[in-house]
């Protein structure tokens, strides 16, 4: 299907639409999206497209549907994308640098809207960075840009988002080192 939507023409590309969009609300698109991201080993395009489809349809899952998942799939969920972006930056898991910003937005998401908040997603981040290799300090400056407009633009209460923009503002100083 992602194959046919990127080099497709006219109605193969709406059927895979079609099929995609109809996928991404269905309970295994989790687990697949995961599967999809974690088997991608860089220097295809169609595997940069699928990891791309893949991470953008676990954000919208988190951002719609993060309720229906249970508080043991949640902390898999979060923990699954830390370990997809710890890869990326050990050089284990090759993606384009697009997927790992979608990962990127998808961990914000989560921790946004997990009891810990902010503070595993930064303290990840600043551990990736200590590997102190180029990629490790660009994956862990992904993980943090787009923390604040994510957390403006989440689905959250007045008073969590100030709660996060405390906490973030709590870390202001270690996370200030990586730059």
């Amino acid at each position: 299907a992602i194959h046919a939507l990127y080099s497709g023409q006219g109605v193969q590309q709406s059927e895979a639409n079609a099929f995609l969009m109809r996928f991404s609300e269905s309970d295994e698109a989790w687990q697949t999206a995961i599967q999809l991201i974690s088997r991608a080993q860089g220097g295809d395009n169609l595997e940069d497209q699928t990891a791309y489809i893949a991470s953008s349809v676990l954000h919208s899952k988190v951002c719609k549907n993060w309720k229906q998942l249970a508080l043991e799939q949640r902390a898999e969920l979060g923990s699954s994308v830390m370990q997809m972006l710890t890869a990326v930056a050990q050089g284990q898991l090759r993606v384009g640098r697009v997927v790992v910003s979608r990962l990127s937005l998808v961990l914000a998401a989560v921790s946004m809207r997990s009891d810990e908040g902010m503070t595993v997603l930064v303290t990840h981040a600043l551990g990736i960075s200590s590997l102190q290799t180029p990629v490790a300090v660009s994956v862990a400056l992904d993980m943090l840009k787009d923390v604040p407009d994510e957390i403006e633009n989440g689905d959250l209460s007045r008073q969590r988002k100030m709660e996060l923009k405390d906490e973030l503002t709590r870390h202001l100083e270690n996370v200030l080192q990586l730059c």
